[in-house]
């Protein structure tokens, strides 16, 4: 099984870009694919699919929504990809962004991971302007150099190359138990900070993970619409280079310190969700692990 996790928080997040191209690489055909749409913005009417289609609000958390602990939204993907993890089932899945869509052979490329089964497979993008899209092809764009993934010279047009979790970052294909062995992506870490798919990537490779970096596996990207039509939710690190809080986390995952990861075990609450259970309100944390300041002080 294959789970496409696909998560916004735009008001124009261009789904029907990724629903359209998906449809193209399924040739129409959806059995074994599910796709999960986390989005801050749910309910709200989105293109009908023909795949297995959930689509939900982040769970509850004390950086972002309703159950806030902050003054303001700030940053909160990891908590978003866990949510995802606790709809998907087991097998494989796929995290991709918004305002993207699949280039042709994506979806074969995707099936070729899945047969690495203690590898994850790291995609490829481009952020181009112009973006010109219909019914999920690719008509037109104007190329933008700066927006090229900065792997692609590492990478070949023939297979794919031996890569470093570090490299993890843009979407990603993996065997969910691989997530799950490592409890999820950081929120307690990472969420208001960002630089999780990194940091989580160089704890799966600490746990025996490998890595491969797939151009082919390629998704187009809108520089453009990057700038655009985005629920605002801040982003910060503290203090000054190398003696910040990016540094301090990537310091401790270095070394093998994953004390400060998520406050709950992902895989049983994966299993509560999976029978139908609720998400619990977090109450946890109220301060910021690198410097200690309350949550709710924080105006940044």
């Amino acid at each position: 099984m294959l789970t496409i996790a696909y998560i916004t928080s735009r008001e124009e997040p261009k789904i029907e870009w990724f629903f359209d191209s998906l449809h193209r690489e399924c040739l129409g055909n959806y059995e074994g694919i599910k796709v999960v749409v986390v989005d801050s913005l749910a309910p709200r009417e989105f293109p009908l699919v023909s795949a297995e289609f959930v689509h939900v609000k982040p769970k509850p958390c004390v950086w972002q929504g309703e159950f806030r602990k902050t003054r303001k939204d700030y940053w909160a993907k990891c908590n978003a990809a866990n949510t995802a993890l606790c709809y998907a089932p087991d097998g494989w899945i796929s995290f991709m962004d918004d305002i993207s869509v699949l280039a042709p052979g994506w979806l074969v490329r995707v099936k070729k991971a899945m047969q690495r089964p203690t590898t994850l497979c790291l995609g490829s993008f481009k952020k181009v302007k112009d973006l010109n899209v219909d019914d999920g092809k690719i008509l037109s764009f104007t190329e933008f150099p700066p927006g090229v993934d900065s792997r692609w010279d590492s990478g070949s047009d023939t297979s794919p190359v031996v890569a470093s979790g570090s490299w993890m970052y843009g979407h990603v294909t993996g065997p969910v138990e691989a997530f799950l062995s490592v409890n999820g992506y950081p929120e307690a870490l990472c969420d208001s900070l960002s630089f999780e798919d990194c940091i989580c990537g160089i704890r799966l490779q600490n746990s025996g993970y490998m890595f491969r970096y797939d151009r082919q596996m390629l998704v187009y990207e809108s520089e453009e619409l990057h700038h655009e039509s985005k629920r605002h939710a801040v982003r910060f690190d503290k203090g000054v280079s190398p003696n910040d809080k990016s540094h301090a986390a990537l310091k401790r995952v270095m070394s093998g310190d994953f004390s400060i990861w998520n406050g709950y075990d992902l895989r049983r609450l994966r299993e509560s969700i999976r029978r139908g259970g609720e998400f619990p309100v977090p109450t946890e944390p109220t301060t910021d692990w690198f410097d200690g300041q309350p949550i709710h002080e924080i105006d940044l």
